[in-house]
């Protein structure tokens, strides 16, 4: 892997901009294309040829949508589907594995949440319901082994 993206936040206006770094040389990052729409407080994961943009707040709302850029072309993100049932999600934690993206945890307006919501990275169908935390919260940091 060759570079760094970082999509979306917040610097006191709701961003939409993806940057991508270089790893080898110390440069500013460049502007590479946007999100569909603004928001913070998302889930980032990544296959080999994709980047992901999962749940989020966009100043107003909990977002549900999942959007996706090609690390291949600088390109704007496109929505390639929803968490499941439509749940609606600011500061999910974002796992990445070979074959799906997860979104577990966040914040829905109201409640803490516990699910764990897992999407196919090969398809842009809509997440599934795939386990549960136990414990509710926000802003966790995800690993994969």
């Amino acid at each position: 892997h060759t570079h760094g993206y970082i999509a979306g936040g917040h610097d006191g206006t709701y961003r939409n901009e993806i940057n991508k770094y270089a790893f080898a040389s110390n440069v500013t990052a460049s502007d590479i294309g946007n999100l569909v729409t603004v928001k913070r407080n998302v889930a980032g994961t990544s296959s080999e040829t994709n980047g992901y943009v999962a749940g989020g707040y966009n100043g107003t709302s909990r977002l549900s949508n999942i959007q996706k850029f090609s690390f291949s072309s600088d390109s704007n993100a496109v929505s390639r589907g929803d968490f499941f049932g439509s749940r609606t999600s600011a500061a999910p934690c974002g796992i990445s594995s070979e074959t799906h993206g997860y979104a577990a945890g966040g914040h829905n307006g109201s409640s803490y949440l516990t699910d764990i919501n897992r999407w196919a990275n090969a398809s842009d169908a809509t997440g599934t319901d795939w386990g549960d935390l136990g414990t509710a919260r926000e802003i966790g940091i995800g690993f994969q082994f």
